[in-house]
């Protein structure tokens, strides 16, 4: 990755903590003769529904997102993270004049970019590209560095990709252990189910500590060494059972979600999984590198990050980006409206939060989502919002 030696030294050293030679461009180099290819079989459960329904997902902080972009008719929106397009249709249905540059890597989200087009006739601007792809792509669409008013990065893995049996995504749903958010584009990229049918243990460990903080990382990584013996791991439910395996009887439901609600033990496995496949903290560093440059001074970054491993990451990234000097202090703002307060957001372990004062819950996924942002002045980018959990820090 091309990037300062700043930004290089916070992947290197915070998120990419196991080796460098797992990340999946030279983990591929490795899975030339033991290709495992991901199809589907006859035990996947069938697709939960046509794609288009995901336009009516709710996203979770649907009111809070456009409060904070704080976008004024004829301004230029970038939905870093498509998806299924809820954010961008409701910044739509309010200011039908605003410009939307609607980017995804996956294919599927930009034909429904191409449909809202459709619905918003010059309004919208479908871009197909990942995140270190991005600041090129809009170079070519002849969007200079600078020029944008509001940016938008939902980090993780979209509603529209987890509902999708065939994705491999969800342990809920069986189908192929794929987990590639764009394997139609790059159909020669390992999938989930190369990286466990290839790796060896302390390979596979390496990844499960790394990207799922699971505490049982080598346990799991010999429970499916030992599985893949008898026959490859094809399934997400075939390997949620051979993770469940690895854990005593009494362990089974004793991990709990921010609901204090039974999770299941694979759901680590499958996260370090998808984030090494996708190789997301790679890309989400890339994203906030190119959202950088996209904003003019003014303009207003958004992020959603839905695990701790992305929430460190932005904020590691914030860090870098802010002033320096005894004026630094007094650029940080707090834009929370008057009456605001921490009983507004809802903290976890209570009912079910709603992170948005007077409104409908937006998911339960919700709870372990926090929203930062970032305010662009005089090219730097200072940080305005806090999290979801109802903490609101001081961010001098």
């Amino acid at each position: 990755m091309q990037s300062d030696a700043q930004g290089t030294s916070i992947v290197d050293k915070m998120i990419l903590r196991c080796s460098k030679l797992l990340r999946p461009c030279t983990l591929l180099k490795t899975m030339v003769s033991t290709r495992i290819l991901c199809e589907p079989t006859a035990s996947a459960a069938p697709d939960s529904g046509p794609i288009e329904r995901v336009l009516h997902h709710t996203p979770v902080m649907l009111k809070e997102v456009p409060h904070y972009l704080d976008l004024q008719p004829k301004q230029i929106f970038l939905d870093m993270t498509f998806g299924g397009g809820g954010h961008s249709k409701a910044v739509l249905k309010t200011l039908p004049e605003v410009t939307v540059l609607a980017a995804d890597r996956d294919p599927s989200a930009i034909n429904l970019a191409k449909d809202l087009a459709e619905e918003y006739p010059g309004c919208v601007k479908p871009i197909l590209g990942r995140f270190s792809e991005l600041r090129a792509l809009l170079s070519d669409m002849k969007i200079e560095d600078g020029s944008v008013d509001a940016v938008l990065l939902d980090a993780g893995c979209s509603s529209m990709q987890m509902d999708q049996a065939q994705r491999g995504f969800a342990l809920s749903k069986d189908g192929p252990l794929d987990m590639r958010m764009d394997g139609d584009r790059y159909p020669d990229m390992p999938c989930a189910a190369d990286v466990v049918n290839t790796l060896d243990q302390q390979a596979l460990a390496s990844i499960l500590s790394a990207y799922g903080e699971e505490k049982r990382a080598w346990k799991i990584a010999s429970a499916i060494i030992e599985a893949r013996r008898s026959s490859p791991i094809n399934t997400t439910q075939q390997l949620a059972r051979v993770v469940a395996g690895a854990f005593p009887a009494a362990a089974m439901y004793a991990r709990k979600d921010r609901l204090n609600r039974p999770s299941h033990v694979a759901t680590k496995t499958f996260q370090a999984l998808r984030i090494f496949v996708n190789d997301e903290m790679k890309e989400l560093h890339a994203g906030l590198l190119a959202a950088r440059s996209a904003l003019r001074p003014g303009g207003r970054l958004v992020v959603i990050t839905f695990h701790s491993l992305e929430d460190r990451l932005v904020k590691s990234r914030r860090r870098e980006s802010r002033p320096a000097g005894p004026k630094a202090k007094g650029l940080c703002y707090n834009i929370l409206p008057a009456g605001m307060n921490s009983r507004d957001w809802s903290k976890p372990g209570t009912n079910v939060p709603i992170p948005q004062p007077n409104g409908k819950d937006g998911g339960p996924q919700v709870i372990k989502r926090w929203m930062r942002g970032h305010l662009s002045q005089e090219g730097q980018r200072i940080p305005i919002l806090q999290d979801s959990r109802g903490e609101r820090k001081n961010q001098n």
